[in-house]
Order: structure tokens, then sequence, then C-alpha cells
């Protein structure tokens, strides 16, 4: 599924941020598929 290929893309992208920004993003992005899922599911 092109969104869950996408998900792992952008956790692989955090994995090289450090700690900090890394737990941040992360938190972001789940909350970004979920809004994404929201209106268009």
């Amino acid at each position: 599924m092109i969104l869950t290929i996408f998900l792992k893309i952008k956790v692989w992208y955090f994995i090289d941020e450090d700690n900090a920004q890394q737990s941040k993003a992360l938190i972001n992005s789940v909350e970004h598929d979920r809004w994404f899922l929201g209106k268009f599911s």
C-alpha cells in the first residue's frame, strides 16, 4: 500500500535525525497521517 510505504520512508528519514527531533517528527508524522486518512478515506 502506498501510504504504508510512504510512512516507512518518513520513519527512515526521521531515524537519521537526532533523538530530540526524531520524537517530535514521528509524532507530527502520525498526526498528519491520521488527518490524511480521515479526510481521504
